[in-house]
């Protein structure tokens, strides 16, 4: 009796209740949790589904994630943060439903951003063959920054300085913790969606824990992948980030971005007047010389009139000389006569020499032996 009034105190469940109530338990008391310690057995199943081990001395919980929510790479033996949700699953096993995992402590944050720089560098995202020209005065700007912070006001004044009027399109994001990357990237996709001529990130100097989001692996991806052409201006000279490696032109800083994206109005005006005084002595030079050539051809033409002349007046003097030559009164001058009139017998004839002209009849034809 007391083994069985000690059992009907006890609460009896089915499989299905226990887990499920189980479950009700941790959502009450555990509902979020982050847990600190080292990968092991990782591997991800059809580029989904991600499971590993943390484990810390001779104690493990396992671990499972969606692939798409891995934001760096990581691998066994490294120190991470994760943050999650305790539960069972139907097979009674205890997991960890894992939202976000991060390396902990800065060599852990410095191995992982080498673990992502080679994957990424391997897939090419890296190459100077991807990247594109800018433009040479681009017209209308996206801009992805946080509008409070004192980099963007640097880049706000400096692209005033050198080119009023232009059009910016800004949205504003954090740039500094867990969320800022999908932000940036939300706007990325925005931006994309409009008629601009390029989009820029902007973000002043900070520690290289601030500026961690922009080493994403989503946020390089998105870079990568923009249909318009990204500069970034992060940090300082010395703060290289994936998102910079990726973009299509990095500057040292969001001044130095402004400085590059659009030219000085000063410059251009320069620019112009000096290529406007070499097109005005192009265009003398061009002249003079259609000028030298036009009197070239008119010398050519004129020597050519004179050459036709002296043939022309050739051949009349060749032809007079033919003509004089011809000339019967020549041939009576050289004592020979000539005889008008039709030649037979009893005809009149008239004969014409050099001074005198004879009427004659004639008496006989014979033939000239």
């Amino acid at each position: 009796m007391e083994v069985g009034e000690q059992a009907s105190s006890l609460p009896i469940f089915g499989v299905v209740d226990f887990l499920a109530t189980t479950n009700q338990i941790l959502d009450y008391g555990l509902p979020m949790v982050q847990i600190i310690g080292e990968v092991s057995s990782f591997k991800i199943n059809q580029d989904k589904f991600i499971f590993f081990d943390l484990k810390e001395e001779a104690s493990l919980v396992n671990c499972f994630m969606m692939r798409f929510k891995l934001r760096q790479s990581i691998t066994d033996g490294m120190k991470v943060i994760i943050t999650g949700k305790p539960n069972l699953t139907r097979m009674g096993k205890f997991s960890i439903t894992v939202e976000s995992v991060k390396p902990f402590g800065q060599g852990e944050l410095k191995k992982q951003r080498d673990l992502l720089f080679e994957k990424l560098k391997n897939e090419g995202l890296f190459d100077e063959a991807r990247k594109r020209a800018l433009p040479r005065l681009p017209e209308r700007i996206g801009v992805i920054s946080s509008t409070g912070a004192a980099g963007y006001q640097d880049f706000l004044k400096i692209i005033n300085e050198r080119w009023s009027g232009l059009e910016l399109v800004v949205r504003s994001t954090l740039v500094q913790g867990d969320s800022a990357a999908d932000e940036m990237i939300e706007a990325l996709d925005e931006l994309n969606q409009m008629d601009l001529d390029v989009i820029v990130m902007i973000r002043g100097g900070g520690s290289r824990d601030d500026l961690a989001c922009f080493d994403d692996e989503r946020l390089a991806r998105a870079i990568d992948e923009s249909y318009l052409p990204v500069a970034t201006g992060i940090g300082h000279e010395i703060d290289i980030s994936l998102a910079d490696l990726v973009a299509d032109f990095r500057a040292a800083t969001p001044s130095h971005l402004a400085q590059a994206i659009v030219p000085s109005k000063k410059t251009v005006l320069d620019s112009l007047e000096h290529g406007l005084k070499y097109i005005q002595a192009d265009l003398v030079q061009a002249c003079d010389r259609q000028l030298d050539w036009i009197d070239q051809c008119h010398l050519e033409a004129l020597q050519a009139l004179f050459d036709k002349f002296d043939q022309t007046e050739s051949r009349v003097l060749e032809m007079a000389r033919v003509l004089k030559a011809l000339n019967p009164q020549r041939v009576l001058e050289r004592g020979y006569a000539i005889v008008r009139g039709i030649v037979a017998q009893q005809q009149l004839i008239e004969i014409e020499l050099k001074d005198k002209i004879i009427a004659a009849e004639v008496k006989e034809i014979y033939d000239k032996k």
